[in-house]
């Protein structure tokens, strides 16, 4: 038995299929401005020019720390961030949302989406208020397509040991998410259990 479960951000999403360990298998497109093709591209970039784990993850050990981080790196307000020109969310991303909703409920895969969360750092004036579009849409997309939603944007704003940089959880944050999830109740692991006890032993 499977559990479906679509961890994403904003502008970055990626489906995991989750038996029992946690599998990454097909990462989707940004919903603003990058295209399938161009995806594709930069898994085969990262794949072949970083150290990936078994599961597929890049490990992140640093935390961020707005007082050495940005010394090293530009702030980038969300008004220059080209990750939400031109913010859409419909057309192709709606579209891929709907099939996989149906493609689970044709298989009886419970599928849940979780929104990542963010830091305080990262939502401005301008990220702020798409991000909240963005929370809306997943409300609206979940009650019409009938999947289960789990929202962590604001789960750790402030917790930014927990963050590689303003924007993506490093390794304590993967795991403090993995404990959440956990246990929410949210996520039906009790059909995993079921699933497991009625399982066929092997035979010798």
């Amino acid at each position: 038995r499977y559990i479906g479960i679509v961890v994403a951000s904003c502008d970055s999403r990626k489906l995991l299929i989750i038996d029992g360990g946690v599998k990454p298998i097909l990462f989707y497109q940004k919903a603003v401005g990058t295209d399938l093709p161009n995806t594709r591209q930069f898994l085969r970039n990262t794949q072949s020019t970083v150290e990936l784990s078994a599961n597929g993850f890049l490990v992140k050990e640093n935390r961020f720390d707005p007082a050495i981080y940005y010394q090293q790196f530009p702030r980038v307000a969300g008004r220059y961030d080209d990750t939400y020109v031109p913010f859409q969310l419909v057309g192709e991303q709606t579209e891929a949302l709907e099939e996989l909703a149906a493609f689970t409920r044709s298989r009886n895969i419970p599928l849940i989406f979780v929104n990542l969360p963010l830091t305080d750092d990262y939502l401005d004036e301008t990220r702020n208020p798409i991000e909240r579009q963005f929370q809306q849409y997943l409300n609206r997309q979940s009650q019409a397509a009938g999947f289960g939603l789990i929202d962590y944007l604001n789960q750790w704003p402030n917790q930014y040991g927990y963050f590689a940089d303003p924007s993506h959880l490093n390794r304590y944050g993967a795991e403090a998410l993995a404990r959440a999830l956990a246990g929410d109740y949210r996520v039906p692991w009790e059909s995993l259990q079921q699933q497991s006890l009625i399982a066929p032993q092997p035979t010798e």
